[in-house]
């Protein structure tokens, strides 16, 4: 559940499966903005420096569902157009509980990565949906933290929740994250209307070098291949 708040962060590293070559069982796509704005700091002999950098990027995702295993994973392909230049489809397996594995040969966007956690199939399983529900998960190793959801707004098709959390890496090229989230997601589809989320990411680069990370998300459903078809 750590990509499910923390689009900077990226735990996959595991070759996908392959499946044989056919229509998408679901295409769905978002536009999303993004905005990363890294600070360094580093004490040196003659004193203190800082610099910073800002990356941003809007486009589409576009997401072809390929699989659908009994193991409860969602096998699909994302593919991001934005102000960068295009890439090609990414094949990406996303866990029942959201956690995500890709060829560790091939970038995975950020766009992707923060919007196909939610897009998990087991992400409100057992969960309770109605307004001011609360629930705790804790992250999964190797990290060690625990996100908050919180139920603000429910009806028999959607559900608005808030997510906050912290997650951290304990080894020398770990992290410390905080992050808050707002989601309207769609409980029939099981997929995200509206997400916006700001994750503040601090490393320790070596024993001098501090760099803290500020990411803000933004992702609005465009089009859903599912849309037209009868709701169960």
């Amino acid at each position: 559940m750590t990509q499910y708040l923390c689009f900077a962060l990226f735990a996959g590293a595991h070759q996908t499966p392959a499946f044989a070559a056919g229509p998408p069982l679901r295409v769905i796509v978002y536009d999303v903005t993004y905005m990363v704005s890294t600070t360094a700091q580093e004490k040196g002999s003659a004193g203190p420096t800082q610099r910073s950098s800002l990356t941003t990027d809007r486009g589409k995702l576009t997401v072809d569902v390929v699989a659908a295993p009994e193991d409860g994973r969602l096998i699909v392909d994302a593919a991001f157009a934005g102000d960068t230049p295009d890439r090609a489809a990414v094949r990406v397996a996303i866990s029942k509980s959201g956690d995500l594995s890709a060829d560790p040969a091939t970038p995975v966007s950020a766009a992707a990565v923060g919007i196909l956690p939610l897009l998990a199939r087991g992400l409100l399983v057992g969960r309770d949906v109605s307004p001011g529900s609360t629930w705790d998960v804790a992250a999964a190793a190797p990290s060690h933290g625990t996100i908050t959801y919180r139920v603000l707004h429910s009806d028999d098709e959607r559900a608005t929740l808030a997510v906050a959390g912290g997650v951290s890496i304990r080894r020398p090229d770990g992290f410390d994250s905080q992050s808050t989230a707002t989601v309207a997601y769609d409980t029939v589809r099981l997929c995200p209307l509206h997400y916006d989320v700001t994750t503040v990411v601090r490393r320790q680069a070596s024993m001098s070098r501090f760099v803290t990370s500020t990411a803000h998300l933004v992702a609005d459903l465009v089009s859903d291949s599912f849309a037209n078809r009868k709701r169960p």
